[in-house]
């Protein structure tokens, strides 16, 4: 904006000395009209004074032709070639007003044709030394033409006067005598200059803007052809997600549908070998015991893992229900520390469970709310060795509403920073490492966090290697049903 306070004056200047010199050229070019008609009305004078009218009518008709040649329009020839045919036109001039009375007769002025080159001198000559030069020589040129001729020297001295007195009337006309740049012909030939550069510039914007215009259109062109090209494979990529999630969609449904077929067998195998253990301690027989707790054993696991790959597939075919109800959650943790009891001591572990009496009670799925918390117990101790779990439960207020925090804090292996991004999806563990040192499906985090956000909770990490991890579930107090919801909704892992 400070621009144009700076602007303003250069632009008006410009355009006053512009509006200057297009008057001078107005002038001057009104002057290139009567010019000819004066030098052919003298003309017609000295003719019929001259004793020969037909070689006076011969230099006459030389003069104009001289003065039309170099005065006819032409497409703006450079200064220096300008100047050159002006000279060469007065030198003419000059020859034409020294010989004319020689040829013509004494008695017939022949000087008078000098009069309006005189009056054109500063006009066509720039003004200026060769403005004076030249009238000084058609001056000398028509004195010496009479004297020559063997005029009186009266008439020659009068030559001379009227010629300079006309000339120096022109100069003073046209002002400044001495100075070139002040005159008509070099405020016209500065015009044509700065036309000449707009014309070029001109030509130089328009061939720009026509190669602009090119570039433009083989961008469009490029650009149409990308546009098309990514909208093809997005459509492709469209049709590939679509059969991903409906052969996903198909799946998950079969294992859903499956889920009967799936846990009969394995509940039958489960019973029968409770069963066999039984009646081998009725009757003494201990020897397949053993082998009997392995069967049972590996079939609690593989119904393990049949349960949680059908909740994935519950999950993703949206067919979870959630059955809200009250639960005691002192009631809660304390059935789940004996459960986990012997997980813990498996591996040497001391378990500490951190539960108010009168924590109060928390409205949701008991089974669910069971399944999350029994899963990050029993990873805390599938992870740690020789070392302590704690699961701290804490009532808090958050926004207004009373929630539920359950912290389950381990002394174990730990997580790398950038495993903890891909923690909660499923099919997935820290490592590779750890799935065969460990074992498990990688499904427990996945299922404990879907099943937390179903509630309107959540489950968080935080975690450092060699040092241990704190899973924490957190769950409003009283959890709106999901069916009201819209919770039930398809996931996307």
């Amino acid at each position: 904006m400070a621009v144009a306070p700076e602007t303003a004056p250069t632009h008006a200047a410009s355009l006053s000395s512009a509006t200057g010199e297009s008057s001078a050229i107005l002038m001057a070019r009104s002057l290139e009209r009567p010019l000819p008609l004066t030098s052919a009305a003298l003309l017609v004078v000295v003719i019929s004074l001259a004793e020969e009218p037909a070689i006076a009518a011969g230099f006459g008709a030389a003069h104009l032709g001289l003065h039309f040649l170099c005065t006819s329009p032409r497409r703006r020839p450079a200064r220096a070639g300008r100047l050159g045919s002006e000279v060469a036109r007065y030198l003419g001039n000059v020859a034409i007003v020294a010989l004319m009375p020689s040829f013509a007769g004494v008695s017939a002025p022949a000087w008078l044709l000098g009069l309006p080159l005189a009056l054109c001198a500063p006009h066509f000559l720039a003004g200026g030394a060769r403005s004076m030069l030249a009238i000084g020589a058609l001056a000398l040129a028509g004195a010496g033409g009479v004297l020559l001729a063997g005029g009186p020297s009266s008439v020659a001295v009068t030559a001379t006067l009227a010629i300079a007195a006309i000339g120096g009337l022109s100069v003073a006309l046209a002002g400044s005598p001495f100075r070139e740049e002040h005159s008509y012909t070099s405020s016209l030939q500065r015009l044509e200059e700065v036309v000449a550069a707009r014309e070029q510039a001109e030509a130089e914007l328009k061939r720009t803007r026509e190669d602009l215009e090119r570039r433009v259109i083989e961008r469009m062109v490029a650009l149409t052809d990308a546009n098309q090209k990514m909208e093809r494979e997005v459509r492709d990529r469209r049709l590939a997600e679509a059969k991903a999630l409906e052969a996903s969609r198909i799946k998950s449904s079969f294992l859903a549908n499956m889920s009967h077929e799936l846990r009969t067998p394995l509940n039958a195998i489960i019973g029968y070998t409770e069963l066999l253990i039984e009646e081998t301690e009725e009757i003494g027989v201990t020897v397949i015991r053993p082998d009997l707790q392995s069967i049972l054993t590996s079939a609690h696991h593989l119904l393990s893992i049949i349960s949680d790959v059908l909740d994935i597939s519950k999950i993703e075919a949206g067919k979870v229900e959630v059955t809200i109800e009250p639960i005691e959650v002192a009631a809660l943790i304390e059935g789940l520390g004996r459960t986990v009891a012997t997980l813990a001591d498996k591996n040497k572990n001391t378990l500490r469970l951190r539960c108010p009496r009168d924590v109060g009670v928390l409205k949701a799925d008991r089974t669910k709310v069971n399944q999350i918390l029994m899963n990050l117990l029993s990873n805390a101790c599938k992870f740690t060795h020789e070392g302590r779990i704690d699961l701290v439960v804490q009532k808090v207020s958050h926004d207004g509403r009373p929630w539920f925090t359950f912290a389950v804090r381990d002394t174990g292996i730990g997580i790398e920073p950038e495993d903890l991004e891909r923690l909660f999806s499923p099919f997935t563990q820290a490592d590779t490492s750890t799935t065969r040192q460990y074992g498990g499906t990688g499904l427990g985090l996945a299922i404990s966090r879907h099943f937390a956000q179903m509630h309107g909770g959540d489950v968080t990490v935080e975690s450092s290697p060699g040092e241990g991890s704190t899973f924490t579930l957190r769950l409003p107090a009283e959890v709106i049903d999901p069916r009201t919801t819209g919770l039930l909704s398809i996931s996307q892992f």
